[in-house]
């Protein structure tokens, strides 16, 4: 019986566990304490639905339309130092989006503005939302006085080009961002966490 206890206490020290006194005395009185065992299993890695993306990390954005590599890589409130109202100010989001694929969707195969060899990108697909769930559509204008370069809006990328820029919003100036989305209707949407 002494051999078992003294087996399990040397497998706990190895594993990094150790046993303090008090705890062998108890183990060598109680027959049953010598009969439980504990099965250490790795967690489970999240689902891509269950995992959290956050600034600077790229997702893959899959889709009957094509395929390309999205990162938001900044977020800024304020942006400038202009506000749009008393209950409005300038945000930016940063992102890079490379094109690695251009399909024609079956529904447009005999369209000739589908072709394979481009796609147009602009902000319409990209939202911040507030911690109430607001969602907040990219601005439709940029303002002059904008301080770094803009995302395209509306301009044709090629496969293996990439698109980096600042996205421009109006969010509430009370309210906090959570999160930036990618939106394209009937695709799976794309989000990251923001730290606001």
């Amino acid at each position: 019986m002494n051999k078992v206890v003294a087996a399990v206490a040397v497998l706990l020290a190895l594993a990094g566990c150790g046993t303090n006194e008090a705890a062998s005395d108890s183990a060598e009185a109680s027959p049953a304490a010598e009969e439980e065992t504990t099965t250490l299993e790795p967690s489970p890695s999240p689902s891509p639905e269950e995992q959290a993306f956050g600034l600077g990390d790229e997702q893959e954005f899959d889709a009957e339309i094509g395929n390309a590599t999205i990162e938001v890589i900044d977020y800024r409130r304020p942006f400038g130092e202009r506000t749009t109202s008393d209950a409005l100010v300038n945000a930016g989001l940063e992102v890079r989006l490379c094109l690695n694929e251009v399909r024609v969707p079956e529904w447009a195969e005999n369209d000739p503005t589908y072709t394979e060899d481009r796609a147009m990108i602009s902000w319409d697909p990209w939202v911040v939302v507030m911690e109430d769930d607001t969602r907040v559509s990219a601005a439709s204008t940029v303002w002059s006085d904008w301080p770094d370069a803009t995302y395209p809006d509306e301009e044709t990328l090629f496969p293996g080009e990439c698109a980096r820029g600042w996205v421009p919003f109006e969010v509430p100036e009370d309210g906090t961002a959570v999160s930036a989305g990618y939106r394209i209707d009937g695709e799976e949407p794309l989000d990251w966490e923001l730290k606001d």
